[in-house]
């Protein structure tokens, strides 16, 4: 007989059925990367003992060693993604976050740049948040309802700036400002050379 589950309302939330699916999400990319781990530690194995058996120069040799290659680099990506992820902000109702990634135009992530957001205001600026982007070029920032409603806004007008380390601009979304955004904007920058 299925078992029967008590519910409370608070269960079908939406903030709580985000953070389920999120972390189901999580859950699973986490169990694709240990498979693939598994599936790595397997083909090491099975390249060690085709080349004691058949020689370093055997074709079966030089396939495996491509699959394990292959199988490392798809390790690695999970990892990263599974780190990624992890890392992110896990927002409330109240929450805004503004997240994004600063790219190369060679699609290299950039580490270490200044990522400031605004409200843009009649008269002045607002500045939300700051912070750095880390090794994968990522950043997030969190507001709250109650910081817009000190700066007697409901709805903040977005832009973002990037700076370098020494405080040059390198990116202004200024001109383009998201008017009325969701409570979760994300940023996609490339920045040309």
């Amino acid at each position: 007989m299925p078992e029967q589950r008590n519910s409370n309302p608070g269960d079908f939330a939406p903030q709580t059925l985000i953070q389920q699916a999120a972390a189901a999400s999580l859950l699973n990319l986490q169990h694709l990367a240990n498979l693939q781990d598994q599936q790595t530690t397997r083909l090491t194995a099975l390249e060690s003992k085709l080349r004691k058996e058949l020689g370093e120069d055997h074709p079966k040799v030089a396939q495996i060693q491509q699959s394990l290659a292959t199988a490392n680099q798809l390790k690695q990506s999970l990892q990263t993604t599974s780190n990624r992820i992890t890392r992110r902000p896990k927002p409330t109702c109240n929450d805004w976050v503004v997240s994004g990634q600063v790219l190369a135009q060679d699609g290299v992530p950039l580490a270490g740049l200044r990522i400031r957001v605004f409200d843009r205001d009649r008269k002045l600026d607002e500045l939300l948040g700051e912070t750095k982007t880390d090794e994968f070029g990522d950043f997030a920032i969190t507001y709250r309802d109650r910081d817009l409603g000190k700066i007697g806004d409901t709805i903040p007008d977005l832009f973002v700036m990037v700076q370098d380390a020494q405080g040059k601009l390198l990116y202004s979304s200024k001109n383009s400002i998201r008017y009325k955004p969701n409570h979760r904007e994300f940023f996609e920058i490339i920045l040309s050379n």
